[in-house]
């Protein structure tokens, strides 16, 4: 009897031990970040990093996943400003949450070391300004979401160098016009929100997603459009909400 509750015992503690071996070998294996704080979840090769609504003040507090490619989501916290080079050891990121934070201000080259990122999301947050250079660095960024912000201005190049941008979301701003020197490698499809056309006249009053490319450029056949944008449209003039807004649009027109 003696021998066989011994057996037990041992049993049990092999396998706790394996257990809390286990766990702190998948710590070391994705990184420090990985602990309690921050659960991660591996699928089809990606590592989704969770750390929302940490309270995380400061990026300073975690430190980048050891995994080729991740998500970190960093959404719901208290980060009020992104200083130079604080993503630069975060090479593996595809998508990087901060939507609903306190951001303020983006500092030039905040976003350096994010070559790979394929989509930002910085809705929710209090940024007034996008400069020319507040996304530097992105050259692989195909979806932008900056919706409910403060933004009042948008330098001409703020997303010049953002050519395989497909998704931009600006809607819930406080744009008065974004300008006719305003550089947009997208096309007009992409705007993401409720936009109603001012002008043309012709177009007055309509969803510019309603609005066929064929309407909106007739000089040209509608399977010249299948191409990607690269030279610019005249300026059309919409409205996101009741803000009325100068859209640079870029098509062969």
């Amino acid at each position: 009897m003696r021998t066989r509750a011994h057996l037990c015992t041992y049993t049990i503690a092999f396998a706790l031990t394996s257990l809390v071996l286990s766990w702190a070998e998948s710590i070391e294996y994705y990184g420090e970040i990985c602990d309690n704080a921050c659960p991660c979840e591996e699928k089809d090769s990606i590592l989704t990093v969770s750390c929302e609504n940490r309270g995380i003040i400061s990026l300073f507090e975690i430190s980048p996943p050891k995994f080729p490619v991740y998500h970190l989501l960093l959404s719901g916290n208290l980060l009020n400003r992104l200083y130079p080079n604080q993503f630069v050891n975060y090479t593996g990121a595809s998508i990087l949450h901060l939507g609903s934070n306190d951001i303020q201000d983006i500092e030039t080259g905040a976003f350096h070391g994010l070559r790979g990122l394929r989509r930002l999301h910085l809705n929710n947050n209090k940024l007034e300004l996008l400069r020319d250079d507040t996304f530097l660095g992105l050259e692989s960024l195909e979806y932008l979401q900056v919706d409910y912000n403060y933004i009042s201005v948008i330098e001409p190049n703020a997303f010049s160098k953002l050519h395989l941008l497909q998704v931009l979301i600006l809607n819930d701003n406080l744009l008065s016009s974004l300008g006719n020197r305003l550089k947009l490698f997208i096309s007009y499809s992409a705007l993401v929100g409720d936009v109603v056309c001012e002008t043309p006249f012709r177009l007055h009053g309509r969803d510019l997603d309603e609005v066929s490319k064929q309407e909106l450029c007739p000089r040209r056949l509608i399977s010249d459009y299948e191409m990607r944008p690269q030279t610019p449209l005249s300026t059309t003039g919409c409205s996101f909400g009741a803000l009325t807004l100068n859209c640079c649009l870029y098509n062969y027109c």
